[in-house]
């Protein structure tokens, strides 16, 4: 291999935090997981990993459940928002699920103590995960009403040392029409011990190929374009 194609395999970053959000997994649906989205994440998160690029992962719960919603009805904030953290778990076993049947070895760790089903978070455990090529989703948040999962995913991103944050939301506070995956500078470490994360701006085809699309919807000049632009945008720099 000569030098100019090692560079270009070489990532930019070696470790990263994805944060996905529930309405994402549904695809065209309007509830719930849709296999055929879920499994195009996977490939996606397949080829970033053979990139030698250790995965962190935080998941919404929205597709199945928002307690925010529910206590503007009048259910009690936090009652609805630990049934928020639920989602994200049954998000992150689906999640976890379709990593495995892909060849991709994955770990579930939960904010909540459920560990019939995902292990407890333990930072240490996550980190020995990572260094071993696992992808690791966060699930349940940070374990604590009144905290939404994009706080999770700046927490998470700075206890597993990440050097960069990419969030996929429904709305990137210019065209709530589209879904897009944005883009966050690195977790900067201040003087005080604490971590400063900020948006970068959309500056270029790097931005645009951040922006998650699913097949058929409108916007053609997005789609079908993720996967080969988020691989390219791992390895600027």
């Amino acid at each position: 291999m000569d030098q100019t194609a090692e560079t270009a395999a070489k990532p930019a970053y070696k470790r990263i935090l994805l944060k996905l959000s529930g309405e994402a997994l549904m695809g065209e649906d309007s509830f719930g997981i849709n296999r055929t989205v879920l499994a195009r994440m996977v490939e996606e998160i397949k080829s970033v990993v053979e990139l030698g690029v250790q995965v962190g992962i935080v998941v919404g719960g929205g597709n199945i459940f928002r307690g925010v919603a529910l206590g503007a009805t009048g259910m009690d904030r936090a009652t609805g928002d630990y049934m928020g953290m639920l989602a994200t778990v049954m998000n992150a076993m689906a999640l976890q699920d379709a990593c495995r049947n892909n060849g991709v070895e994955a770990r579930v760790q939960s904010a909540l103590n459920i560990e019939q089903v995902a292990e407890p978070y333990i930072r240490g455990k996550a980190l020995r995960h990572l260094r071993l090529g696992r992808v690791v989703i966060f699930a349940a948040g940070t374990g604590n009403p009144f905290m939404t999962t994009d706080t999770t995913a700046a927490l998470r991103g700075a206890e597993i040392g990440a050097e960069i944050v990419i969030k996929a939301t429904k709305v990137d506070g210019h065209d709530v029409r589209r879904n897009h995956l944005r883009r966050c500078a690195p977790l900067q470490p201040q003087g005080d011990g604490r971590h400063r994360l900020r948006a970068l701006p959309r500056t270029g085809p790097a931005d645009q190929g951040l922006q998650h699309q699913q097949e058929g919807r409108s916007a053609p000049r997005h789609s079908r374009r993720t996967g080969r632009h988020a691989r390219a945008f791992l390895r600027f720099g």
